[in-house]
């Protein structure tokens, strides 16, 4: 993948899941406790040095809230949830969104 943007990364997992993710490089791991709950998280790292992080948590983690469907920006972040096979996953990257 040769695009320095995050958001065709994002629409290739969509596409075909985690083949795209495969061909990327990672910038580390980690997992960790968050209100009870385990996270992991997997940094990428895309063509430009930026960073795309990929959250992912069991979607009870959440109890009765709503998940985000849609696309945000918070302050320099672009960040979208996606909800697959009992988990949320939460995607961010200060990377370009063109």
């Amino acid at each position: 993948m040769t695009n320095h943007d995050a958001k065709p990364v994002l629409s290739a997992y969509r596409s075909n899941g985690g083949d795209a993710l495969a061909k990327m490089p990672t910038a580390g791991c980690k997992t960790f406790r968050w209100n009870g709950q385990w996270v992991s998280l997997t940094c990428f790292k895309l063509p430009n040095g930026e960073l795309l992080h990929l959250f992912v948590i069991d979607k009870k983690a959440f109890a009765s809230q709503s998940i985000p469907t849609d696309f945000r920006e918070v302050g320099r972040w672009h960040i979208e949830f996606q909800q697959e096979n009992g988990a949320v996953m939460m995607w961010a990257s200060r990377a370009p969104m063109n």
